[in-house]
């Protein structure tokens, strides 16, 4: 089990299926890998890392682009060199707030997913991804539907496939 600070978690890891640490979206992709179900490979960055480059982040205010840690940067060359696994390999990075995907809140659309990340253009997507958080239509929904709703993100940076079909589940209506 990776230590809760890591820069980068294996969707594998049991942390992942922790909501608290790396958003609705990776605890419920993790749950999924768990009982067997295909998921494509992927890394968490948890919400701790999210915090750490936006240590003062207001929900209600847009804060400056945040600069990568160089951790992270090598954190994330290493990610996509182990998940392409040829030169033309891309990768999807997607949003994983916290509170979404919850019982109170979905945030279906309202933060980013980037699809057909280069290794080039990963740390650009990952900062876009969290900025995604000061949307105009996150902002709307965090300030209506979800304004008790815990803030941060978690990013998945993930293979990308090209997938004959796909599917949505709902557990409750």
């Amino acid at each position: 089990m990776q230590e809760p600070g890591a820069w980068a978690v294996p969707l594998t890891d049991s942390i992942c299926t922790d909501a608290t640490l790396t958003g609705g979206k990776a605890a419920s992709l993790a749950v999924l890998h768990d009982e067997g179900l295909p998921v494509p490979p992927a890394y968490v960055l948890p919400v701790a890392v999210f915090n750490s480059h936006l240590p003062d982040a207001d929900p209600a205010s847009r804060p400056e682009r945040p600069e990568l840690a160089p951790e992270l940067q090598t954190t994330l060359s290493r990610i996509a060199a182990e998940l392409c696994e040829s030169a033309d390999q891309q990768l999807v990075v997607r949003s994983s707030a916290l509170g979404e995907d919850g019982e109170s809140a979905s945030f279906a659309g309202q933060n980013a997913t980037y699809y057909y990340v280069s290794a080039d253009t990963l740390e650009k997507a990952v900062v876009d991804c969290w900025l995604s958080l000061w949307s105009e239509p996150a902002l709307a929904y965090r300030s209506g539907l979800a304004a008790n709703a815990p803030f941060g993100m978690a990013v998945i940076v993930q293979r990308m496939i090209q997938s004959e079909r796909s599917g949505v589940c709902f557990s409750t209506d």
